[in-house]
């Protein structure tokens, strides 16, 4: 049988549409061959870093339509013709073909490695997201085509692995005892993993333990320092904690790690804010806004700091932008209501404090706002 991957899928959607795929996007166009004769015959690179996460080396491959090649600690190879259940490795008496799909292998991996200008960055939404389908937190992984001698074969950690496997289910379902007991087993076999640490740091912070995640995630950190959403969530604990200064240190280290940290930019400024830095919090409130534009919270802090140094117009243009992108923001109806109000648009800010009411019924300043607009005034308190 011909070999298809996944990254075949969105251009021979696009194909099957008439559209043309998007220039980044790798893969074939097979629509052309569906209901007729196979495509032709090729190989495809395939990977997983994940066993990297377990102090062991990576799996890389080649697939074709007989060979399937894969590199790691105890290389495996398998005729898929004459045994499509890969259950005889075939590495050891092959030596020649090991060789010549090695040296495949290679050119594909350098083909497939990104520039640092293309690497995806996720913001920390869409990374609790596909931490919720099973894809492992960590940092970016490089793929290193050299084998290192001192990490295990993935083999050797399979067991391991699903302990962890079963941490993480244990947690999504809530089961808090169970994923204890199974954190403390992890632990005792191996206090060295990264992935296990930020894990269990989660763990404690959804049971509002904070000394547990600052201890959890300054261990994660300490065995990955690339892993920048750990020194996010570390950041957090210890604002969360009072400890004000070490949580903009680890704010600025994630941003050393990934400068396109849209949530660490933001949450570094609002702490620069009450350090009396609002300058220097301006600009990260900005910097987050070029990389993520949707992101309400940040244009309602933003839209804040412009008022508060004098720049109405543009705290009115931030405010909406916040209500643009979050229509049932309250908060942000109620501020803008109230800069409109303050720069004698009352229709406006009638509108808006209307909205703010509707969706927060209780919200007194709303209310006090809106009478005084109703009757034509203006208020000079900020709500």
């Amino acid at each position: 049988a011909n070999v298809a991957g996944l990254i075949d899928i969105v251009p021979t959607v696009c194909g099957l549409l008439g559209i043309s795929a998007p220039a980044q996007v790798r893969g074939r166009d097979l629509s052309a061959w569906f209901g007729s004769e196979a495509p032709p015959s090729r190989e495809l690179y395939c990977e997983s870093v994940t066993p990297m996460q377990f102090k062991a080396n990576g799996l890389l491959g080649v697939i074709g339509d007989r060979w399937k090649y894969i590199q790691t600690s105890r290389p495996e190879l398998y005729d898929l013709v004459s045994d499509p259940g890969e259950t005889v490795n075939l590495a050891g008496e092959r030596a020649d073909l090991v060789e010549q799909l090695q040296g495949r292998l290679r050119g594909m991996l350098e083909d497939q490695t990104r520039t640092p200008d293309e690497a995806v960055q996720t913001d920390e939404t869409t990374a609790r997201a596909l931490e919720s389908l099973g894809y492992i937190a960590g940092s970016q992984t490089d793929r290193p085509f050299e084998l290192d001698p001192d990490r295990l074969d993935p083999k050797d950690r399979l067991e391991y692995y699903k302990t962890f496997a079963q941490l993480v289910g244990v947690m999504d379902d809530g089961k808090y005892a169970d994923a204890r007991k199974l954190g403390a087993e992890l632990l005792e076999q191996d206090d060295g993993v990264c992935i296990v640490h930020f894990r269990l740091g989660g763990l404690a912070k959804s049971q509002g333990q904070l000394a547990k995640t600052i201890h959890h995630m300054r261990r994660a950190v300490s065995l990955d320092p690339r892993f920048g959403r750990a020194h996010y969530r570390l950041a957090q604990a210890l604002a969360d904690h009072g400890e004000t200064d070490e949580a903009i240190v680890s704010y600025r280290r994630a941003l050393e790690v990934r400068p396109r940290y849209a949530q660490a930019h933001n949450n570094l400024a609002v702490i620069l804010v009450r350090q009396q830095q609002e300058q220097e919090a301006i600009d990260h409130y900005r910097r987050a806004l070029e990389i993520r534009p949707d992101y309400p919270q940040c244009h309602f802090n933003l839209a804040n700091a412009m008022m508060r140094s004098g720049r109405a117009e543009l705290g009115i243009h931030h405010y909406g932008l916040a209500v643009r992108y979050r229509p049932k923001f309250a908060m942000a109806h109620l501020y803008l209501g109230k800069a409109l109000l303050d720069a004698g648009r009352t229709d406006e800010a009638i509108v808006r404090l209307r909205e703010a009411l509707r969706l927060k019924p209780d919200m007194t300043d709303a209310r006090r706002l809106l009478a005084a607009a109703q009757r034509g005034g203006r208020q000079g308190q900020a709500p």
